[in-house]
């Protein structure tokens, strides 16, 4: 019984919903990046024996999406938080031995020392490009910030 009420003390939701614009055109038409990014909210599930995770709820160009990533990764910042990077957007392109294009939105989060203060600090874009991807690693082509609401 105690722990159970331990796991309920312990999940929660703590942030307002936060939206990004991208602001700058992609460098290819090959593949498509979300033009404004919202993230509606973050719950956290916390576990006290390590298998801690949280899920985000977002909205893609209004499109709802969910997004969990465990809480045991991330690095720790001076101030005792945690910075988590968590794609939230992107697709790619290509074939295994072919031109290869890839882009992706990633946010970065932060969640205070005592896990009642959630933040999204920006979301960050990048376009890659492999000739051959089978024989190429891919190299990025394009690098964006997106505008805070």
């Amino acid at each position: 019984m105690k722990l159970v009420v331990l796991a309920m003390i312990l999940s929660g939701q703590a942030m307002a919903q936060t939206c990004f614009t991208r602001t700058v055109e992609l460098e290819t038409n090959e593949v498509s990046l979300a033009r404004e990014i919202c993230i509606e909210s973050i719950d956290l599930d916390l576990d006290y024996f390590g298998g801690s995770k949280a899920k985000m709820k977002i909205t893609a160009d209004g499109v709802p999406a969910e997004k969990e990533f465990s809480l045991n990764s991330g690095r720790a910042r001076v101030d005792g938080s945690r910075l988590y990077e968590v794609v939230v957007s992107g697709n790619s392109e290509g074939g295994f031995c072919d031109d290869f294009w890839q882009s992706e939105a990633t946010a970065s989060i932060v969640i205070s020392k005592d896990a009642k203060t959630i933040s999204v600090d920006n979301i960050k874009g990048e376009l890659f490009y492999s000739y051959d991807y089978c024989h190429s690693d891919t190299d990025l082509k394009q690098s964006f910030d997106y505008t805070k609401n």
